[in-house]
């Protein structure tokens, strides 16, 4: 196949052609990588040659066409991070998919680069949470002076499963930066580990407003002995009005991170509250289906108060949610809406009637 053809087959993202003959053209691929001049045919370029490299049992056949692992040297796939191209460098991040295996390549990459360059290659490696990177990255946090990327390299160690990889997440807890105890804290939701207790409990006494309900979320999910004293401080911080905008971005990040049913139980309904409160619509409905999912009695009775609400949009998700939450006590308050002007509030009240009285 010319090479002018599969430029085209890479400009209109016609890959399942491309991946009919893909053992063919992967030096035209190559070359098309390393000296086209548009960037989006090169970065569509090295997406294909990761993929050609990532075992078959990674996509199902094409057809009657069955993949085959295509050896494509690795140092071809890692010239892509290094890349001055953004896009280029973006559609490298697929290297995780090839292994564990390319994971030196990849280290070795991160030594030849440096300044914003580097955030592309820290995504591939903590995509790999390979041990044997952790050494590596912290020798690299302690000769990088921008915080951004020392935060990014947190952010990276915080996915990889070593113990020095750990150590440095629990000793930066109380960092000066509070993006970097913000990184560590995200962290430590997925690490649980109990040694960060004291400092978390401090914290969520101590630091900066916006950062006070993610300790005490991170706190219940480290330790259930501190559920009620973390939720009780919830309570107080979220009934402290008015909420500032940063404040609003680390509760949306709570609600993002909450794979534990005591979070979930106890902590989505405070925070949904709060969130229902809060002007935006695009906030509000995603905090009015949190509302709906805790199955709460707290949770009814916020979502019938959205039933006076002056914003139409609302009030029908509030009905809805009334509906998924079950509860007959809600039936008097959606009957007083079944005259409502607006046809598909009166359709939605009438659904959620339906749910009550199954129920």
């Amino acid at each position: 196949m010319e090479k002018s053809h599969i430029r085209q087959l890479l400009l209109e993202s016609n890959f399942q052609e491309l991946d009919a003959i893909q053992s063919e053209i992967i030096p035209e691929l190559i070359d098309i990588f390393r000296n086209d001049t548009d960037e989006k045919v090169r970065a569509s370029a090295i997406n294909r040659l990761i993929w050609m490299r990532v075992k078959a049992d990674w996509i199902p056949p094409i057809e009657n066409y069955q993949r085959i692992k295509i050896e494509v040297p690795f140092e071809v796939l890692v010239e892509g991070l290094k890349d001055k191209s953004w896009s280029v460098r973006n559609a490298s991040e697929g290297l995780y998919r090839v292994g564990k295996d390319i994971t030196d390549d990849v280290l070795k990459v991160m030594t030849e680069i440096d300044g914003y360059m580097l955030f592309q290659t820290l995504h591939v490696l903590a995509s790999l949470e390979d041990p044997k990177a952790a050494k590596p990255l912290l020798q690299l946090f302690q000769t990088i002076t921008e915080l951004e990327i020392k935060r990014a390299i947190t952010r990276t160690l915080g996915c990889i499963p070593d113990n020095q990889a750990i150590e440095h997440i629990l000793e930066n807890l109380d960092h000066l930066d509070a993006g970097m105890r913000y990184d560590c804290t995200i962290a430590l939701q997925s690490i649980k580990d109990p040694r960060a207790i004291e400092t978390l409990y401090h914290l969520m006494q101590m630091d900066s407003k916006p950062l006070k309900p993610l300790h005490a979320m991170t706190l219940i999910l480290t330790n259930r002995k501190y559920t009620d004293v973390a939720v009780n401080f919830l309570y107080q911080e979220l009934s402290l009005a008015p909420i500032d905008e940063d404040t609003l971005y680390y509760l949306e990040s709570i609600l993002n991170h909450l794979p534990n049913e005591i979070a979930f139980f106890f902590v989505t309904p405070l925070i949904a509250l709060t969130l229902a409160e809060y002007d935006e619509t695009f906030i509000r409905h995603p905090a009015i289906s949190s509302l709906g999912a805790t199955k709460s009695k707290v949770a009814m009775h916020r979502l019938i108060e959205l039933l006076a609400d002056t914003d139409q949009r609302i009030v029908q998700h509030a009905v809805e949610e009334l509906g998924e939450l079950g509860f007959f006590e809600a039936r008097q308050a959606l009957v007083a809406l079944l005259s409502n002007e607006d046809g598909k509030i009166s359709k939605a009240v009438a659904n959620s009637l339906k749910k009550l009285y199954l129920n």
